[in-house]
């Protein structure tokens, strides 16, 4: 293999779709392959998505099947701060949006995921000229000094009225739209992040009994998630009753909840008969294909441009601005907020909700009395 080829391109280039290369932990493989294979091994092990992993798996393999302004692949170790650059920058690919300038955050995800390879190649060792482990990468990281670039804070979320017309739009008389609305439900009450929701298995529930804080006793339900992060600690709530009433309907609508399993999927793809898919599209026989984060992202753009939002603005992390918006104007403490959001800092807390209620000016009261007669009609 010479110096300066990837070495993954003799694997890669055996197929029509690199994209679709696994690397290989096999103790024959090249070292930078076997990395790789135990890098998304370890990803896989803290994120439990698979998403995740084909996402890193797709953008690694994008980025070492070539080199800046389109030149050929190179040695892991050979790319440079300018390859990072013209890989960060370059046009989506993605299907929807194929051609398009990335955006900020395509762009954070990109370096982010780059970094976190170089970091952990820095740490895989392999045996020596002497036979001692030695790290794989001998030279300092591309992505060395690059930072993250700051995103527009826009937060995105639902008014009350907009509210009332998405979920007007969603059927109530399929399972899809059975579906769908507790999906959107769930993510309302919960306020928890996209994948959190997302990757929820029947197993993840599970009845109990709370404590209020004046002593009182009451059974309710409870979730199982996983947070955000790299650990992505185990992590229980509260499952609020419209969110488990929602789930419940659905899941007798879809003639499921009497033969559910602890490790089925909560959120499944259906076919036409029941209101989803695409006609003349076959489901597994299994029935139990999980739906993706994905795909529930398009169905929110779809409800919302049926019920007249502009679709642009949302996001399914709306949800979770909209959630923490509501509860705030209801009456609900920054604290209270900020163990639901689990942010470690309240400060991170206070910010999220000044960016979402705009920031009072109790000095134009003061000034009210003294000044309100320059608005009156007679001026």
């Amino acid at each position: 293999m010479e110096e300066n080829i990837s070495p993954f391109a003799i694997i890669i280039y055996e197929s029509s779709n690199p994209t679709l290369w696994v690397p290989r932990g096999d103790p024959d493989a090249p070292p930078w392959e076997r990395c790789l294979a135990y890098f998304l091994r370890q990803l896989y092990e803290r994120s439990r998505s698979e998403n995740t992993v084909r996402d890193y798996r797709r953008t690694l393999v994008t980025f070492f099947s070539s080199s800046a302004h389109g030149g050929p692949p190179k040695h892991p170790e050979h790319y440079t701060r300018e390859d990072v650059e013209d890989f960060l920058h370059r046009p989506s690919t993605s299907r929807r949006n194929v051609g398009a300038v990335p955006t900020t955050a395509t762009m954070n995800q990109r370096l982010a995921i780059l970094s976190s390879f170089y970091k952990f190649a820095g740490t895989f060792t392999i045996p020596g000229p002497d036979g001692s482990p030695q790290p794989l990468l001998q030279t300092s990281s591309p992505t060395l000094g690059l930072r993250h670039r700051r995103p527009d804070r826009t937060y995105r979320a639902f008014s009350e009225e907009e509210l009332d017309r998405f979920f007007d739009v969603i059927p109530t008389d399929t399972v899809k739209g059975l579906r769908d609305r507790a999906i959107f439900l769930l993510y309302f009450w919960t306020a928890r992040r996209r994948e959190e929701i997302a990757r929820l298995r029947w197993g993840d529930l599970e009845q109990t009994t709370f404590v209020d804080e004046g002593g009182l006793r009451r059974r309710g339900w409870r979730y199982r998630f996983y947070g955000k992060g790299k650990r992505g600690e185990e992590d229980w709530a509260e499952l609020p009753g419209p969110a488990k009433q929602a789930i419940d309907r659905y899941l007798i609508a879809a003639r499921r909840m009497k033969t559910m399993r602890s490790e089925d999927p909560l959120f499944i793809a259906i076919g036409p008969e029941q209101g989803g898919g695409k006609p003349g599209v076959t489901l597994p026989p299994d029935d139990h294909t999980p739906l993706t984060s994905r795909t529930i992202a398009h169905t929110l753009k779809q409800y919302a441009r049926l019920a007249g939002i502009d679709a642009k603005r949302l996001s399914i992390h709306s949800w979770r601005h909209t959630a923490a918006q509501q509860r705030y104007q209801a009456g609900e403490d920054v604290r209270s907020l900020q163990r639901l959001l689990r942010h470690s800092n309240i400060a991170t807390t206070d910010i999220y909700i000044r960016g979402l209620t705009g920031t009072a000016d109790p000095g134009a009261s003061l000034l009210e009395k003294h000044f309100a007669h320059l608005s009156d009609d007679a001026h």
